[in-house]
């Protein structure tokens, strides 16, 4: 069996934008370097093994948009996000507020830039975990090398 590769760096960030308990971050698909709206929770450590990410690649953008979209994906997809960003998907209030953030970055997202040219020099090589002995709070940081 291979060894998964990477699809995401959210270290590698366009644009960050805090709406309460659900950050979005406009980064890019490392597979194919195309722009991509990222969902997380706002208030939980940033590790694969705590989070599941909520993309919305440029691909699929005018699936959300009110003019083209579809109201079928936004809902279904939006059950989904919520369920991953650890809020009940049976809730209305939550679908409708997933669906609101990804419709207002939409812009943003057709916005964003190439993937920058000095990402691609860093080559990630892993991460390393650092702990404050006073507070026990830790820290997890990647190591890149420049090539």
């Amino acid at each position: 069996m291979s060894e998964p590769t990477q699809a995401l760096n959210l270290n590698w960030r366009h644009k960050t934008h805090v709406f309460g308990d659900i950050t979005a971050i406009l980064t890019w698909t490392l597979h194919d370097k195309s722009p991509a709206l990222v969902l997380i929770p706002t208030h939980t450590r940033l590790t694969h093994e705590r989070i599941t990410p909520c993309v919305v690649p440029l691909a699929m953008a005018h699936m959300w948009a009110p003019e083209t979209g579809s109201g079928a994906h936004a809902i279904t997809t939006s059950r989904i996000f919520a369920a991953a960003l650890g809020f009940s998907p049976e809730n209305p209030r939550t679908l409708f507020r997933i669906t609101d953030i990804i419709i207002d970055l939409l812009g943003d997202l057709i916005r964003t830039p190439p993937f920058p040219a000095e990402f691609e020099r860093r080559l990630h090589i892993g991460e390393a975990t650092m702990t404050d002995r006073n507070t026990g709070h830790a820290n997890t940081v990647e190591i890149i090398v420049n090539v």
